[in-house]
C-alpha cells in the first residue's frame, strides 16, 4: 500500500540524482577556476580538438584490433607514449587511466619493500600511504617548513634529505610534492642531487606541475631537475579528461619491469580509451603552441593578481618563504586571493563567488581562495573575476563586516597543524591490516591509528596509519570537528556528534626504525 505511493507512469520521468545534477551544473554558464585544465572550452582547452567533435559514444571503445592494450602497449598506445616521452623529457612515460593517484601509489611501490624506508615530506598526498601498503615500506617523514607569515608549506630542503638519509636506515626513495596545490615547492633539483650521491631515486608528485616545463618561469619541472620519476595529473592543467595522467621516468635507478607490473596492478584492465585519447590529444596540443599558450596563461594571471591587489581589502600573495629561507615566488598558474581585511575566510569568499557570480574556485582554507587557470582558461575570464572581486569589496566595505579576528580560532588551529609531532609504531599495511575498534576521544589517547586522518582545510594527514593518537593530535581534530572543519578518513561520529576514532587492535610488532626528521 505505501509502495504504491511511489508507483510512476511511463511519462514520468525517471530520477537520476546524479545525472540530473550533473546536466543541471554543466547548463549553467559559470566560469571555471578549478580542475580539469580544459574549463569545458572546446576551441582551447586542448583535449578537445582531438577526439570531442566526434560522437563520444562511439569513441567509448575496448581493445579492439588495432587499438592496442593498456597493459601490454606495443602499437598505438605506445606510440602515443613514447611522443609524450620527446615532449616531457623522459626516457619512458606510461599513460594512466586511474589518475595520478594510482600512478604515485606504483612508483613507491616499485622502488621500496618491508625492508626499506621511503623518505617523504610529510604534507605529501594520502596515496603515498596506499604506495606504503602496497609495498610494506616503513616512511620516514621530514616535516615541512612553515611560513607562519603566509600560512603556506615552505617544503623541505637538500640538507633535511640529507640528514634523513644519513639516518634513515635502508632508504629505498624520497618522495616530495612539487608544487603543491598552493604552488609552493622545495628546492627540487638540489634535493635530487642529494639523493643521488646516495644511490637513492627521487619521485615526484607532480600533480600541480604538468604545465611548468611550458610558463617559462624559474620553476623547472620534476624531469628537468632530474627526478627519477614524475607523476603528473595531466587532467588538472593541460586540458585532458579528469582521472587522465602520466608517470614519467629517466635514468637507472628504477627498474622498469617492476614499475610496470606495479602501474598495470593499479589499472583496470579495461581502461577508457577516452581517457588514453584525450592524453595524446593534450599532448598534442602542448606540443604544438603550449610555450605560446601557456605564457599567455602566465601573463593573464599575473595581470589580474596585479588588478587584484588594486581592489580595497583584496589581496593575492605572490610569494612564500622556502625550506632554506629564500623567497620564492609561487607558481604562476594559480592565484591566492585573500579578502581579510574584509572580514571574510578564503571559505568565505569561495562560497560568495560561486553562489553570486557562478565563478567556481579550485578550493579554500581560512585564508585563502585558491583559483587555477588551465589550458582553456580564457582572458574574459579573468575580467569577470577582477569585476566579481571588486564588486565583492564594495558591498562588504559598505556593510563593515566582522573583522577576520572572528576566524583566529580556525587560523590558530590552522596553524598548529604544522607544529604537531607524530610517533610511527607500525607501518602503514600492519596498521590497516590489522582488526581494529572505534573508540572515542577519550579511549584512543595512545592508540594506534588504523587509517589516515585528514582535515580539510588544508587536507594534510593529522596522523597516517600506524601512527599513535597523542593527546596533541586527538585535540587538534577534536577542536577542528566543533569548528567545522571537514574530516576524510578518520573518524566517526556517534549521535551527539562526538569524533570517535578508528584504532588498532593487534600487538605492536618489532619495527626497524621508523623516523622523523
Amino acid at each position: 500500500m505505501f509502495f504504491g505511493d511511489f508507483k510512476m507512469s511511463k511519462k514520468n520521468k525517471v530520477f537520476m540524482p546524479l545525472s540530473d545534477a550533473v546536466s543541471e551544473f554543466a547548463s549553467d554558464d559559470r566560469i571555471s577556476f578549478h580542475v580539469p585544465g580544459h574549463k569545458g572550452n572546446g576551441n582551447e582547452g586542448g583535449a578537445a580538438a582531438g577526439i570531442f567533435e566526434k560522437n563520444i559514444l562511439k569513441c567509448d571503445l575496448t581493445e579492439l584490433p588495432g587499438l592496442d592494450d593498456l597493459h601490454h602497449s606495443s602499437g598505438v598506445i605506445r606510440q602515443a607514449e613514447q611522443e609524450a616521452a620527446v615532449l616531457f623529457g623522459s626516457d619512458e612515460t606510461f599513460f594512466l587511466a586511474n589518475g595520478t593517484t594510482s600512478g604515485a601509489a606504483a612508483a613507491i611501490a616499485a622502488v621500496s619493500s618491508e625492508k626499506t624506508n621511503v623518505i617523504l615530506e610529510r604534507s605529501i598526498h594520502g596515496c603515498a600511504t596506499t604506495g606504503l601498503i602496497i609495498s610494506g615500506a616503513s616512511p620516514y617523514y621530514i616535516y615541512d617548513h612553515y611560513d607562519s607569515e603566509k600560512n603556506l608549506s615552505g617544503g623541505i630542503s637538500a640538507d633535511d634529505v640529507k640528514r634523513s638519509l644519513e639516518l634513515c636506515e635502508n632508504p629505498s626513495a624520497v618522495f616530495v610534492t612539487h608544487p603543491s596545490y598552493y604552488g609552493t615547492y622545495s628546492s627540487l633539483s638540489e634535493i635530487v642531487d642529494a639523493a643521488h650521491c646516495a644511490g637513492v631515486p627521487v619521485i615526484a608528485d607532480e600533480a600541480h606541475g604538468a604545465q611548468m616545463m611550458f610558463t617559462g618561469q624559474r620553476i623547472i619541472s620534476a624531469m628537468e631537475a632530474g627526478a627519477d620519476i614524475s607523476v603528473q595529473s595531466t587532467h588538472k592543467m593541460l586540458g585532458s579528461l579528469t582521472q587522465s595522467s602520466m608517470l614519467h621516468v629517466q635514468g637507472n635507478l628504477v627498474d622498469r619491469k617492476r614499475l610496470k607490473f606495479f602501474i598495470n596492478m593499479m589499472t583496470s584492465t579495461s581502461p577508457s580509451y577516452l581517457l588514453m585519447s584525450s592524453l595524446d590529444a593534450a599532448r598534442a596540443d602542448a606540443d604544438r603552441n603550449g610555450s605560446e599558450k601557456w605564457h599567455k596563461i602566465r601573463t593573464l594571471v599575473s595581470d589580474a593578481a596585479d588588478r587584484i591587489d588594486r581592489i580595497p581589502g583584496m589581496r593575492c600573495c605572490r610569494e612564500f618563504t622556502g625550506a632554506d629561507g629564500l623567497k620564492r615566488d609561487i607558481e604562476g598558474s594559480r592565484l591566492l586571493v585573500t579578502a581579510c581585511d574584509l572580514g571574510l575566510s578564503g571559505r568565505d569568499l569561495e562560497k560568495i563567488l560561486s553562489e553570486k557570480y557562478r565563478i567556481d574556485a579550485e578550493f579554500s582554507d581560512i585564508r585563502y581562495a585558491i583559483l587555477l587557470a588551465g589550458a582553456g582558461s580564457r582572458e574574459s575570464d579573468f575580467d569577470m573575476l577582477t569585476a566579481a572581486l571588486s564588486d565583492i569589496s564594495a558591498h562588504y566595505s559598505d556593510k563593515a563586516p566582522e573583522p577576520f579576528h572572528r576566524f583566529s580560532r580556525q587560523m590558530e588551529m590552522y596553524d598548529s597543524l604544522f607544529k604537531l609531532r607524530m610517533s610511527a609504531e607500525l607501518t602503514p599495511r600492519q596498521a590497516v591490516f590489522s582488526d581494529y575498534s572505534i573508540l572515542d576521544s577519550e579511549k584512543s589517547e595512545d592508540r594506534i591509528s588504523a587509517c589516515d586522518i585528514s582535515v580539510y582545510p588544508p587536507g594534510i594527514p593529522a596522523v597516517r596509519a600506524g601512527e599513535l593518537l597523542s593527546r596533541d593530535i586527538i585535540n587538534y581534530i577534536v577542536e577542528c570537528s566543533k569548528l567545522g572543519f571537514e574530516f576524510h578518513g578518520p573518524a566517526y561520529y556517534d549521535i551527539f556528534g562526538n569524533v570517535k576514532f578508528c584504532c588498532v587492535e593487534d600487538e605492536r610488532d618489532d619495527m626497524m626504525l621508523m623516523g622523523y626528521f
